[in-house]
């Protein structure tokens, strides 16, 4: 049984990789026209899949449809985080050229100060993300939300991106 739990855990990530594959084709080709486009298809896949974990019926249903999502949200989420670890444990580590690759994956949601969030949503971010959710006001101080925002990002990348949200 655990052989076979750990077969099924493969084919979950190499299906949530393809799905990836497939949405980071899609959203390079939309920008493609853009002088210096660049994004980074996994951490939009991984910002967008733990908003997905907190919508649902037709929210859920677009998201998974944009994202190319074929796996159930249990499994899917699951998937991330294994994924997710493993780039981890093979950051700073010597490849085949000898050199170390330095690898930061950041993640972080930010909600409405007063709104109520699931348990259970809050529990899915922690436990698949490694991630939480920040309180903000975007209602009544959003300059002060999108500086906090830019802070949070510019202070976990090695190269601080000057305005992630620009005004």
């Amino acid at each position: 049984r655990e052989g076979e739990e750990d077969r099924d855990e493969r084919n979950d990530q190499r299906e949530l990789a393809d799905d990836n594959a497939a949405f980071a084709l899609e959203a390079l080709n939309q920008g493609a026209s853009r002088e210096n486009f660049f994004i980074s298809p996994h951490s939009l896949s991984i910002a967008l899949a733990m908003t997905y974990g907190g919508a649902r019926e037709r929210t859920a249903t677009q998201i998974a449809q944009a994202l190319n999502f074929t796996l159930p949200p249990e499994e899917l989420h699951a998937a991330f985080g294994v994924i997710d670890l493993a780039l981890l444990r093979r950051a700073d580590k010597p490849v085949e050229s000898g050199r170390a690759f330095k690898l930061n994956i950041v993640s972080r949601l930010w909600g409405q100060r007063d709104h109520v969030f699931l348990d259970g949503y809050l529990d899915l971010l922690a436990e698949n993300y490694g991630t939480g959710l920040s309180l903000l006001d975007f209602a009544s101080d959003p300059e002060g939300s999108r500086r906090s925002i830019n802070q949070w990002v510019s202070s976990r990348t090695e190269t601080p991106i000057p305005e992630p949200i620009p005004t």
